[in-house]
């Protein structure tokens, strides 16, 4: 036979085998395609990825979409995967495959990852998984942060110096953002239940000395060192499991904090109500069992008894002190403060504050017992010089004397007075050892 006839046989033959045999592809569909279209008007996330937008993305990111979905009361848990990742409000642009044709990307392809800023900078609509319209908070004190700048893109700037004072994370939220190079860690660490060590320090604890109300002597000692070490929640990371406001824990980072509320060493402030004699009794040594003006609990009201209600110390308990918009000191009644005000005792005491602690001492007959009134001039005195050292020393300064352990049983004299209650009460002559939280001791002597 002709070799050329052959070779058309075989040619001929060839086809038809490859014609009638079905490919065998690695990526199953990898050749279909389909719509990925966010041109949504302006001022609105409105994101469309053809009829099943998230499936694609589940596809590849399915424990991300359980910690998204877990809970239908948590926020984000009724927006898409593109709402946030396929954000239009920064001017970057996307690839897009829709009706007019394929449009590539320019500054991201198919998803980026956002600032939580971008919504939350201020108060921002976005169309939800419902069709309906849900509304980012801005999240004060923090997106002071946030600069628009339209002459770039994304069209803004991040710059953590600007955020408010006043914000007790605004340390955390830097260190996010130099150290880590991610700003939203500081956000996801609160809001979702993704963890991350960090150890913070402190003094261990402080002695200080007065003499007719003016410090004599004050020095900070030792060094405590704190680690935050929870655990993560999933086996994934948690980044995407957020949390319903009420469920938010503060002492996920604040243990010695919350110890130290258990133990009756932070903030509350006490003074003993004798039935007998009214006013002015305090037991020489206490151990908390007194009444907490700041504590939210169980009191009888005739006799000392107490118990610490725990199941409010990482709501409402510390909402009182650290956002409270109704005391007309605090920077959350300015919308300066997001979640958490940085506060010491001489945010609501100190001078000419709502309860500045001139008029308290002026005006309370607890203070007019055989001792004698303290002169409030001179407890003043002792407090602006206290708001001369730095705020994290403000509340050892204060609880050195309103919740001393150990309280004065004998004096050693001076400053004129005779000894016993007078030393302190009416010549403000003390000496303090206070440890720092959790342990929260203190020696009055």
């Amino acid at each position: 036979m002709n070799s050329k006839v052959v070779l058309l046989l075989i040619a001929a033959a060839a086809a038809m085998l490859v014609y009638a045999t079905p490919v065998i592809t690695l990526f199953v569909g990898s050749h279909s395609t389909f719509n990925f279209d966010n041109n949504a008007e302006s001022g609105v996330i409105n994101v469309t990825v053809g009829s099943g937008s998230d499936e694609y993305c589940k596809q590849c990111h399915l424990r991300v979409w359980n910690e998204l979905y877990s809970n239908p009361k948590a926020p984000h848990s009724d927006l898409s995967c593109e709402t946030c990742h396929r954000y239009n409000g920064t001017g970057v642009k996307f690839a897009v495959i829709n009706s007019t044709g394929a449009h590539p990307g320019r500054q991201a392809h198919a998803a980026y990852v956002p600032n939580c800023l971008e919504c939350h900078w201020k108060t921002t609509p976005i169309r939800n998984i419902h069709g309906g319209i849900s509304y980012a908070p801005a999240a004060a004190g923090f997106n002071l942060a946030y600069i628009p700048d339209n002459s770039r893109i994304p069209n803004y700037t991040i710059d953590v110096s600007r955020i408010s004072y006043y914000a007790a994370h605004k340390r955390l939220i830097e260190y996010a953002n130099d150290t880590l190079g991610d700003m939203n860690i500081g956000c996801l660490l609160c809001h979702t239940n993704y963890s991350k060590e960090i150890s913070y320090t402190y003094h261990w604890n402080i002695d200080y000395s007065t003499l007719y109300w003016n410090f004599t002597s004050f020095s900070p000692n030792g060094t405590r060192t704190y680690t935050i070490t929870a655990a993560k929640s999933t086996e994934f990371s948690g980044k995407h499991e957020f949390l319903p406001m009420d469920s938010i824990n503060c002492s996920k980072c604040h243990e010695n904090i919350y110890e130290g509320l258990i133990n009756g060493t932070h903030a509350p402030i006490y003074r003993y109500v004798n039935p007998t004699k009214p006013g002015w009794s305090w037991y020489l040594t206490n151990l908390w069992g007194d009444i907490r003006f700041h504590a939210r609990g169980v009191y009888d009201g005739y006799t000392s008894t107490y118990s610490l209600n725990t199941s409010l110390i990482n709501n409402t308990y510390c909402k009182d002190c650290h956002y409270n918009p109704s005391v007309p000191d605090t920077a959350a009644n300015k919308g300066l403060v997001h979640c958490a005000e940085k506060v010491s005792c001489l945010t609501c005491h100190g001078y000419g504050k709502t309860f500045d602690a001139y008029n308290a001492i002026l005006n309370a007959s607890a203070y007019s017992g055989p001792v004698g009134k303290t002169d409030p001039d001179d407890h003043e005195n002792l407090l602006n010089q206290t708001a001369t050292y730095a705020r994290m020393y403000h509340g050892d300064v204060c609880m050195g004397c309103h919740e001393a352990a150990v309280h004065a049983t004998k004096s050693k004299g001076g400053g004129g007075a005779s000894g016993g209650c007078s030393r302190c009460h009416e010549w403000g002559n003390v000496d303090v050892y206070i440890e720092s939280e959790p342990s929260g001791y203190a020696i009055n002597q």
